[in-house]
């Protein structure tokens, strides 16, 4: 399923971002939505999260917005979501 998709479905992404493939541009889409408070409450470990992720793919966005919200982030806060982007395993469309 494409990031796109996703976004026209609803504005509310709550619970949506286990589907996101490992795209580098959904990825950052839903961490600027993070960031900005955009259809999710606005939450900067998980925006960090999701920027991370994209930014591995050198998607330039994600780079940028993950080194601009660093700078108002603790050094708990970053390690957290450099846990849990670690920790993510996108989830695989299953074919019938």
């Amino acid at each position: 399923m494409a990031w796109f998709n996703l976004f026209k479905k609803s504005d509310s992404m709550h619970g949506v971002a286990a589907e996101i493939p490992a795209d580098s541009e959904g990825q950052y889409q839903l961490g600027f939505r993070y960031a900005s408070g955009r259809g999710v409450p606005k939450n900067m470990v998980m925006a960090y999260k999701w920027l991370s992720m994209a930014a591995a793919q050198n998607h330039e966005q994600a780079i940028e917005l993950k080194n601009m919200i660093s700078e108002r982030m603790t050094p708990d806060q970053i390690s957290e979501a450099e846990r849990l982007a670690t920790a993510h395993v996108p989830q695989r469309e299953v074919a019938y």
